[in-house]
């Protein structure tokens, strides 16, 4: 009942008034009833899409940056005056690691140097009849093996190849058995059939008292292991 009261109050003061007074007043409401809404709705949206259009600004800038900068990197590496020289390094050292895998292969079918003064008295021992006069280890000879990329003339890649050089030592051993022609050859014979071998450097036969003669062998095998043969 109070409002219906308020109501009408306002109503007959709002008919007394002057019709200038009335149009100030129905703009006055019109103007709320549009305003409001957008400060409240249609300006946070405007607001927010403004703040997505500067971050994708932000983003598009520094995307631009970081190409214009990969660019620059792309074009000093297409005029770098060591790019071939870096690459053919690159080949040296792939060749020089697959002739080492080679190479630590092929070592594999030889007599490893420790095992090999032991094997040929295993040997001996079986061979009664046979008597070792002398039985010595040499120095090792490093074996050099080089790279065949030589077109490269940069201090660069001579050190890299040095570095990379695959080196195998050459074990030699001395040994001089005496006995009898068909005693020596079988032991000889029991030498080859060995399963891993080595490589008679020098074999010489020579009669010293008929029916006994003396076999001296220089024999040898590869490693990649520098220490000396332990006798």
């Amino acid at each position: 009942m109070a409002q219906v009261t308020q109501w009408k109050a306002l109503t007959r003061r709002f008919s007394q008034l002057a019709k200038r007074e009335k149009v100030i007043i129905f703009c006055a409401v019109l103007f709320l009833i549009v305003y409001l809404p957008m400060m409240y709705l249609i300006v946070p949206a405007i607001e927010q899409h403004q703040a997505l259009a500067k971050q994708t600004r932000d983003e598009l800038n520094q995307l631009s940056l970081k190409s214009n900068q990969l660019n620059t990197l792309r074009q000093r590496v297409a005029h770098d005056p060591n790019i071939a020289l870096r690459t053919e390094i690159e080949a040296l050292k792939r060749q020089q690691r697959q002739q080492s895998n080679e190479l630590a292969a092929l070592s594999q079918d030889f007599i490893p140097p420790e095992a090999m003064a032991t094997m040929l008295s295993t040997l001996l021992e079986r061979a009664n009849q046979l008597q070792l006069i002398e039985l010595k280890a040499l120095t090792p000879l490093p074996v050099q093996v080089h790279s065949n990329v030589t077109t490269a003339t940069d201090s660069d890649l001579v050190n890299a190849e040095k570095a990379s050089d695959t080196q195998l030592y050459q074990h030699r051993i001395t040994m001089k058995v005496s006995g009898q022609y068909f005693d020596l050859q079988r032991y000889l014979k029991a030498m080859d059939e060995l399963p891993r071998k080595f490589k008679v450097v020098t074999f010489n036969y020579q009669v010293t008292e008929y029916p006994v003669a003396v076999l001296s062998l220089e024999l040898a095998t590869l490693s990649t292991n520098e220490k000396i043969i332990t006798i």
